[in-house]
């Protein structure tokens, strides 16, 4: 009797260990689904004609008023798609990469925008030792200027800074503009999606009445593989 009640439950055990691993791996290949499509539309959202578009314009008056600044321009904007185009594969990226880029796309802000929009970078960190999801700061940025309404008079004012080597913080003043359509987030989702990947660590957001801020983890060098908890 002993016997068979052992054997009876090592078979539950056993039927109970298989089901609970194929749910794992379902999981695992839903969540790999998910951040592949998150990392293409990521990717896609970025090289956008609009984008192209408004580089352009700003690039033709700078011609006419500014020959100097349009070639620094010119050499900012093949750089912002030269890396854009070398990372489409890769869904994580150095941060001194990632950082690297953004000067770039910051200049070219300053330069379109004027002192309507005032980008601040201060990350402490070394930035040698820590990988982000590609084009995950140049979202929040684009984010916080879709977002908001700003001119010379009240301006928008973009703050990236770093919380010791913990995290990276998005933080913007809120000046809110009416959009014609309701906004889905799927920008914030994305991110949230892609770390899900990589980590448990959560990506906080945080809103309050004069300031929004979002609060990404730095994930280490070797954050390639799936982490089992994002998904326990």
């Amino acid at each position: 009797a002993n016997l068979i009640g052992c054997t009876v439950t090592f078979f539950n055990l056993f039927y109970f260990s298989m089901k609970q691993k194929e749910e794992i791996e379902q999981q695992l290949n839903d969540l790999k689904r998910e951040m592949t499509v998150s990392k293409y539309a990521s990717l896609k959202s970025q090289i956008s004609p609009h984008f192209l578009f408004n580089s352009l314009n700003t690039l033709t008056s700078l011609m006419y008023e500014d020959r100097d600044l349009a070639s620094d321009f010119v050499t900012r904007l093949a750089s912002t798609y030269r890396y854009i185009l070398d990372n489409k594969e890769h869904d994580l990226v150095s941060l001194v990469k990632e950082l690297g880029f953004l000067d770039s796309f910051i200049f070219m802000m300053d330069v379109r925008h004027k002192k309507a929009v005032k980008i601040e970078l201060d990350v402490q960190v070394d930035r040698e030792k820590y990988v982000i999801p590609t084009l995950s700061l140049q979202m929040l940025v684009e984010n916080a200027l879709k977002h908001n309404l700003y001119s010379k008079e009240k301006p928008l004012h973009i703050a990236i800074s770093s919380i010791e080597n913990e995290a990276i913080v998005i933080k913007n003043n809120l000046q809110r503009r009416e959009l014609k359509e309701p906004t889905t987030k799927m920008g914030l989702q994305n991110i949230k999606k892609r770390y899900a990947f990589y980590t448990n660590k959560p990506v906080l957001v945080r809103e309050e009445a004069d300031f929004f801020e979002v609060i990404m983890p730095l994930l280490g060098e070797k954050a390639t593989k799936m982490n089992l908890k994002a998904i326990s």
